[in-house]
């Protein structure tokens, strides 16, 4: 019996691991944010200020990150498709 050769996926499953990688990101900048407060706050004995502060800072950092994250990734998008829209028409232009 003569096995079959293994075809490559043409679509890598980038969108997936980009939403997981970023989700990680985020949770992860929290946390350590979190844990600096709380270890500044555990030393300074001012608890639960700085670890409130810090991860205030932390949320809000990475929603910032996020949002402009995303208008960039759209922005790449919306320019892909206007280079992709002007090369379709001026081949249809070629065929007329």
């Amino acid at each position: 019996m003569k096995l079959l050769p293994l075809t490559r996926n043409p679509r890598p499953v980038e969108p997936m691991g980009s939403g997981v990688a970023n989700g990680i990101e985020m949770a992860g900048a929290v946390l350590v944010l979190f844990f600096i407060g709380f270890g500044l706050d555990h030393w300074l004995g001012t608890t639960p200020w700085i670890t409130l502060a810090c991860t205030a800072v932390g949320i809000v950092g990475t929603f910032a990150k996020a949002w402009y994250g995303y208008g960039s990734e759209m922005d790449r998008h919306a320019a892909a498709r206007r280079a992709s829209a002007t090369t379709s028409v001026a081949r249809v232009d070629e065929h007329s």
